[in-house]
């Protein structure tokens, strides 16, 4: 038998079968596991979902406050049982119980609850996934938070959320990525409140610091435009940033700090091609700790996100304007 700890996760950035990453030549490798979830009364859990964290890609699942992101989910159906096909290696594993059938995946609502998956000695059970094996790893109840010992080794960052105004800006969460352009965070935070202050506690290493907003009723997966998001960084002069991949269309001027490219540009970071770090007028900026530092005043300026059709149509009328007056 195998136990389960209570834990709301963030679980953004994948889909329910987070396979779309998966090169075809791994796909061909992938191992199957499956079992039943049951809850902490041995019920079976009613419908959710199961999430895998590569356990050598990174910290444990938990760590104080901040979340990593799963790298693979699968469905549980209303009977506690999930069958999962997973890249060889090994995974930490959790649950999320969701009992709404039309919800899609996304940070946890009032009524769910997540749990992670402990050994017989109350630390984090770790499942072993084998080349194009199949694998039933049984039955698994719940068991409390505090089965897993709170990890020493970490370093602090302590920081604001602010709007172009230097107000702070509530609701958002901050993105740990390992490098400015990944697509996918290594971890995410939980909310800020409405003092827009985060304090994070990451392991010893070199960070990059994203934020975006969530809103209860936004949509989960890549901002909108009408969205917010942001970066830690430098703000680079307007005439510092290159016109051809960095810098908006002729005529057009795009927010500071939003992390935009092109004529809408994606959110902050987010895989674009021709430099590192240039994050549409944001040079984006290190963090670096060891075990016990705390970096404090950590700030975050956050944006709107333009509509593209929007921009289109200043871009027509500014091309309009350069023809009239020649």
């Amino acid at each position: 038998m195998k136990r389960l700890c209570f834990l709301l996760l963030v679980m953004l950035f994948v889909s329910h079968e987070a396979l779309a990453g998966v090169p075809g030549f791994m796909k061909k490798n992938m191992g199957t596991i499956s079992g039943t979830v049951l809850t902490d009364e041995g019920k079976p859990l009613p419908g959710g979902i199961v999430s895998f964290f590569n356990s050598e890609g990174g910290p444990p699942p938990m760590w104080g406050g901040i979340q990593r992101v799963p790298e693979f989910v699968g469905r549980v159906d209303t009977e506690g049982k999930f069958s999962v096909k997973l890249v060889p290696g090994k995974y930490y594993m959790g649950a999320l119980i969701i009992t709404d059938p039309q919800r899609g995946p996304g940070p946890p609502k009032p009524g769910e609850s997540f749990f992670f998956a402990a050994n017989d000695k109350g630390g984090l059970w770790v499942l072993e996934v084998a080349p194009r094996s199949t694998k039933d790893v049984g039955t698994i109840t719940t068991a409390k938070s505090d089965a897993f010992p709170a990890s020493k080794d970490y370093f602090t960052v302590e920081g604001i959320v602010q709007d172009d105004q230097g107000k702070p800006f509530p609701q958002t969460i901050i993105m740990v990525k390992a490098k400015p352009n990944d697509f996918r965070p290594i971890m995410v935070s939980e909310r800020t409140g409405k003092d827009g202050r985060f304090k994070l506690q990451l392991p010893p290493g070199t960070y990059y610091l994203m934020s975006r907003q969530v809103a209860d009723k936004m949509p989960v997966g890549r901002p909108l435009p009408g969205n917010y998001v942001g970066t830690y960084g430098k703000e680079v002069p307007k005439e510092e940033v290159p016109d051809d991949r960095f810098g908006p269309p002729p005529g057009i001027e795009l927010p500071k700090g939003a992390g935009l490219e092109g004529k809408a540009g994606p959110p902050a970071g987010v895989g674009v091609p021709g430099g590192v770090g240039k994050l549409g007028g944001v040079t984006a900026l290190p963090v670096t700790g060891k075990k016990g530092d705390t970096i404090k005043d950590v700030t975050i300026k956050m944006a709107k996100i333009p509509d593209p059709g929007k921009l289109r149509e200043q871009l027509k009328a500014a091309s309009k304007d350069a023809e009239e007056k020649k």
